[in-house]
């Protein structure tokens, strides 16, 4: 049996969204055409993963080398 929507099932949206939030949209939407910015956003989001995998990559080749009885002071 499939749902089908009844005069319950819908509501106004616009007493659950608060003010201003339509002007949040177009900022959004204008911030958004701007490609300089959305390369700039990837850009950061792709260096914080870099610097993440880093970090990991750091962490399991430090623990190799103690493991094979090398000295690395911890930091």
């Amino acid at each position: 049996m499939r749902w089908r929507p009844t005069a319950r099932a819908w509501c106004r949206p616009g007493p659950l969204v608060p003010d201003g939030f339509d002007d949040h949209l177009t900022k959004a939407e204008h911030v958004l055409d701007d490609t300089r910015f959305v390369a700039l956003n990837k850009d950061c989001w792709a260096a914080e993963d870099q610097a993440s995998a880093m970090a990991r990559l750091t962490t399991l080749v430090e623990a190799k080398l103690r493991s094979a009885g090398v000295d690395i002071p911890h930091q």
